[in-house]
């Protein structure tokens, strides 16, 4: 991408709520299709919170307003691996009905869940 990089965009994501418009300009400027956009700038917030250097709530907020861009219908609408993160953090967002209360369900349900969505993925170049 020969724009504002994706941990960039992520960060203004994970800030505050970004404007369609600028996730629409940056996708647009990448030259990937609607879906390879919306699946790169998945994988890295997964990757990215993997590693540690982007805590929950940051990328929780970066994909939900991912989502919120990426699905238009009936013109634009995101593949099954940006869904797949979506909803990896959407599972952490909430306890579960008997789950612990002394492990996160970010740490119960998101994090498993994106390491197999991440290893499930690593030939394809998103």
């Amino acid at each position: 991408m020969d724009s504002i990089s994706l941990d960039d965009l992520i960060q203004e994501c994970a800030t505050l709520w970004i404007p369609m418009e600028t996730l629409a300009r940056e996708s647009a400027r990448s030259g990937l299709s609607h879906e390879a956009f919306c699946d790169a700038f998945a994988r890295r917030v997964a990757l990215r919170y993997l590693e540690g250097s982007l805590d929950f709530e940051a990328a929780d907020a970066a994909m939900n307003s991912l989502a919120a861009y990426a699905f238009q219908p009936p013109t634009l609408e995101p593949g099954p691996y940006m869904w797949d993160v979506y909803y990896a953090f959407d599972d952490g967002e909430d306890v579960h009905p008997g789950g612990s209360p002394n492990v996160s369900a970010a740490e119960r349900y998101t994090r498993p869940r994106l390491l197999a969505i991440v290893d499930g993925a690593s030939g394809t170049g998103a």
